[in-house]
């Protein structure tokens, strides 16, 4: 059975932006209800109940050597942080509270490191089939021949091959490209003028060498190779290994749950079913 590899922040921020109204008795539920919702589409999706899931840490270790890491995100209205802090309480109830009581065994968070550094050092070099569920585009640098990545905001699927007839670089050199061209999402700069196509081109051997982009790489890229490389490179340094358990579900806890949270709708008798299905591990 493949492993699927839930970028857990991620798929607990789309649960957010739909489903944020939700409450039972004045306690926001939208953000866990959400979650499990997205979690099991995608488990029947790829016909898998093996899920392993990652959480960023609060702290970053990047920032640390780089302290405009990330600092270039867009500040939030007091509205805003108000609906952010409200869904990280509800991060960490499935963190540490609702997933391992449903019987998932591979929940994992190291702090000082992201949820990418979590996933690439998991899948990089072990043997199985796994799936990246993520919209972050870092994570191409995880594609291997064994390893494809889902967005499900773009409902695509990227695999190795995928990635090098439409980038053309491979993708075990994608964190190079970001080294050079920098990294806007993230506030890692790159050198100017350069972009992740002249970056490409530069390294399959194809860039003018006359041309100014050229020449400025030759000059200044080791710098930024020297700065950027351990913001872009994954994993980040000392990521722990992490085992991959069997998980031990519990349909008495999930109905139990359901109950808490006042999840009606997954306790219809079509919907439970599935649950069911999806915990037993039977797929059509």
């Amino acid at each position: 059975m493949r492993t699927i590899i839930i970028d857990s922040n991620y798929i607990g921020h789309q649960a957010r932006y739909s489903m944020s109204e939700l409450k039972h008795e004045e306690d926001a539920t939208g953000v866990i209800f959400g979650f499990l919702s997205r979690i099991l589409t995608i488990g029947m999706k790829f016909k898998s109940n093996d899920l392993f899931f990652v959480w960023d840490s609060k702290s970053s270790k990047r920032k640390e050597i780089f302290p405009e890491y990330k600092c270039n995100r867009k500040t939030k209205t007091p509205e805003e942080q108000r609906e952010v802090e409200i869904a990280i309480k509800q991060f960490v109830k499935l963190r540490k509270k609702i997933l391992p009581a449903l019987g998932f065994n591979n929940v994992y968070l190291q702090p000082g490191y992201e949820g990418d550094d979590l996933i690439a050092k998991f899948v990089l070099g072990r043997l199985g089939e796994f799936i990246i569920v993520t919209a972050d585009e870092d994570l191409f640098q995880c594609l291997q021949a064994n390893t494809k990545i889902y967005n499900p905001s773009k409902k695509k699927i990227m695999t190795r091959k995928r990635f090098k007839e439409e980038y053309g670089i491979d993708s075990c050199h994608w964190f190079n490209v970001k080294a050079l061209a920098g990294c806007s999402s993230d506030g890692v700069p790159g050198l100017r003028g350069i972009g992740e196509k002249t970056a490409i081109k530069y390294l399959t051997k194809t860039l003018d060498k006359k041309s100014k982009a050229y020449q400025n790489i030759i000059q200044n890229g080791d710098g930024a190779l020297r700065r950027n490389l351990p913001l872009v490179q994954l994993p980040f340094e000392n990521t722990k290994d992490m085992k991959h358990e069997y998980n031990d579900f519990n349909i008495g806890a999930f109905r139990r749950l359901c109950v808490k949270y006042g999840m009606d709708s997954f306790m219809k008798e079509e919907k439970l079913k599935e649950w069911e299905l999806f915990f037993e591990g039977v797929f059509e």
